[in-house]
């Protein structure tokens, strides 16, 4: 195709409205995004009813959280799903019963239903177990939830829910001689059934009620036992993958109870001519991605919404392919679209989206005069650390050779010999400083550490390296209050009145996004104080300078009551003291770890992302070599940290200036004074960064990440 050569200074396209007309959408709707926190149910066949025990229910695995019931299987991670991969569903039928009184063939047990991509691990739910006959079955028989007995026991056991928990096991028989004898009802995704006692049939395991679908419907309940001569046993439909009520010995298969969900599950998972185990189902929910299209390729699946999400459903027997679309957009290499995540406009490369450099794209900030990392070597009495462009409100130093905890000192707090915060515990300011090196002063252009009374530890030991990390607030001096480089008197003036806190000290930069604000609290639930940003933060820690409490960390991509600790390990608790922030505030608990009342005992630290300069998100692990987590953060990256919420995990520290190229191998930890440990875990690229391990700290499979980033 020839090219036209436009040599004008002004091209007037106003006349036409469609012209460079592109595509936008956020970030998760880009073909080849990856699409985080996806919810799904899985219900295998449920099992075949014996001559007398019940057939199990088919083993559930949700992520949805119950309304009913309490679920084994509901413990499971949220998955990942890539926009325009090729996923599969299959569902499993339900297992066939013994159709003959005391012979065989022994009911069957269900077939399993999976979800499988080529980026996910398969998640396979196990069919349900068949019941047991009345007599010479000697082996019970296991499934996602396992298959009752039969009434000679213990020669026919019930069977056992299969491992990992996917449900209950079956429920034992009951031997009362032949007018009195009784089949064990099968275990549903809620309980092991009681035993049948004389007169009185053992029930089907109670299913679980669950609302992934919009509405509560009951799941995976067991097949009722037989009665020899008496009652039939009561299953536990209509539950999807489970059984209905068993029916007398003399014959006839399993009562489908009413409702029946979808018109063929919940027949009978027991009976004297056992029925058949009920088919499973499979639901895939997309949370608040309306825009994005799930495109059937193959099979009978429903797709549609529920509220804001997207769902794609098969609850039949069979198995369906699809995959997810952004807003029909058709992308080839070359593609243009607006991200209005980030504001970017990106080109579609054939492999994967690259933002482009436009004018005005960025904030005007200069990366390096606002954050920077600087090398030094100690030499055990006093030494000036320069190489900033910025005096730093706040400096973070850690031993790159020796077991050091992590020192940080702000502009507010001061430096000084009883000064310092460690990240990795949980001690007072200064508490620990007795005797041991620290940082004596913040420069105009880096900052000096000295040597303690009997030790240089932390800060200067001869001949040890350090590696230091420093970032600029709005600056500090006479004045007790900093905003943007200017000082004030009073919180007031500086514009710190939102909150029911008082401020007793501040240095806040509103174009980096950083401030640091001293507070003292009123133990009082849902008090509040000000972060002096111009936006909501994405990350705040705080820590009591006058009392040994741990450091509470709120992130945005945590849930509401969600808090991290940055001198642990732990994975995100519940804990609410650190409960939301605002446009304005953050608020907090009555807990003296984040509200002591001791006069000015609070630090708060917040920062907010800044395009072209920081980015302070979340992702989500694939547990793969090939398709890894690619984070676009629109700039080269010159220090990241991740953390693992969802299980314990480091907060790991990778920069560019111990690795200077890919891959960055070199990571120290917030949490630990353990030294630097060297392993391939990340890329820096001018646009992001890449995983490059399954380490589970950066990589593990539907692992849940949060990360800090500033650019070089």
């Amino acid at each position: 195709m020839a090219l036209t050569k436009i040599i004008t200074d002004t091209i007037d396209l106003s006349a036409d409205t469609t012209a460079l007309k592109i595509p936008k959408g956020t970030t998760a709707e880009r073909r080849g995004e990856i699409l985080s926190s996806v919810d799904y149910l899985i219900v295998a066949g449920g099992g075949g009813g014996g001559n007398f025990g019940g057939g199990g229910a088919g083993g559930l695995l949700t992520t949805y959280t119950p309304v009913t019931g309490t679920t084994p299987g509901q413990s499971q991670t949220q998955i990942s799903l890539t926009v325009g991969t090729t996923y599969t569903i299959t569902v499993g039928d339900g297992g066939t019963g013994n159709t003959a009184y005391g012979s065989l063939p022994y009911a069957s047990s269900g077939d399993d239903s999976t979800i499988s991509g080529s980026d996910i691990t398969t998640i396979t739910a196990t069919g349900g177990g068949g019941g047991n006959k009345s007599s010479g079955n000697t082996s019970n028989i296991d499934g996602g939830s396992g298959g009752g007995s039969g009434w000679d026991v213990p020669t026919a056991p019930a069977g056992s829910a299969s491992t990992p928990t996917q449900g209950y096991d079956g429920g034992d028989g009951y031997n009362g001689g032949a007018s009195s004898s009784i089949g064990g009802g099968g275990g549903g995704a809620s309980q092991t059934p009681a035993t049948g006692v004389t007169g009185t049939p053992g029930p089907g395991g109670e299913g679980t009620t669950i609302a992934i679908t919009g509405s509560s419907v009951g799941y995976a309940g067991g097949g009722g036992g037989l009665g020899y001569y008496s009652a039939d046993g009561s299953g536990a439909a209509p539950f999807v993958g489970g059984g209905g009520a068993g029916s007398t010995w003399t014959g006839g298969a399993g009562v489908p109870l009413s409702p029946v969900y979808a018109g063929t599950d919940g027949k009978g998972g027991g009976g004297g001519s056992g029925g058949d185990g009920g088919c499973g189902i499979v639901y895939i929910r997309l949370p608040g991605i309306t825009s994005v299209d799930v495109t059937l390729l193959s099979g009978s699946a429903a797709k549609g919404n529920v509220s804001s999400d997207a769902f794609v459903k098969l609850d039949t027997v069979g198995t369906a392919t699809f995959n997810i679309t952004s807003n029909g957009e058709t992308v080839t290499t070359g593609t243009l679209r607006e991200n209005t995540t980030t504001g970017n406009v990106e080109v579609y490369n054939g492999n994967e989206w690259r933002a482009l450099q436009q004018t005005g794209q960025d904030t005007g900030i200069v990366p390096t005069n606002n954050f920077n990392t600087v090398l030094y070597t100690g030499n055990g009495t006093t030494k000036p650390i320069t190489g900033l462009n910025f005096q730093p409100d706040l400096t973070w130093v850690k031993d790159r050779d020796a077991t050091n905890d992590n020192l940080l000192v702000d502009s507010v707090n001061g430096a000084g010999s009883a000064k310092g915060l460690v990240s990795n515990d949980t001690y007072a300011e200064g508490t620990w400083t007795a005797g041991y090196g620290y940082i004596s002063s913040l420069n105009s252009n880096g900052f000096t550490v000295s040597t303690g009374s009997t030790a240089a530890s932390y800060t200067n030991i001869l001949n040890d390296d350090y590696v230091s990390w420093s970032w600029k607030a709005g600056g500090s001096g006479v004045d007790d209050f900093y905003k943007d480089g200017t000082g004030y008197a009073s919180a007031a003036l500086a514009g710190l009145t939102a909150g029911t806190l008082t401020s007793t000290g501040s240095s806040v930069n509103t174009e980096a996004g950083f401030s640091i604000i001293n507070y003292t609290g009123n133990i009082t639930a849902d008090a509040s104080f000000p972060h002096g940003l111009n936006s909501q933060p994405d990350l705040v820690i705080i820590k009591n300078k006058a009392a040994v409490e741990a450091w509470c960390v709120y992130s945005s991509s945590l849930a509401a009551s969600e808090n991290l600790y940055l001198n642990t390990d732990a994975a995100a608790a519940t804990d609410n003291h650190i409960r939301s922030a605002s446009a304005t505030t953050v608020t907090i608990s009555d807990d003296t770890i984040v509200n002591s009342s001791t006069t000015s005992s609070m630090i708060a630290y917040s920062w907010t992302s800044i395009p072209g300069y920081s980015l302070i998100g979340s992702y989500t692990g694939t547990s793969s070599t090939t398709n890894v987590p690619k984070i676009y953060t629109g700039f080269l990256p010159a220090w990241i940290m991740v953390k693992r919420t969802d299980y314990a995990g480091d907060w790991n520290i990778v920069d560019d200036k111990r690795s200077t190229s890919n891959p960055r191998d070199l990571e120290s930890f917030a949490n630990t004074y353990a030294i630097e440990a060297t392993a391939n875990y990340v890329n820096f690229y001018n646009d992001g960064f890449q995983i490059q391990t399954t380490d589970a700290d950066w990589n593990a499979q539907n692992g849940k990440y949060i990360f800090m980033c500033f650019a070089s």
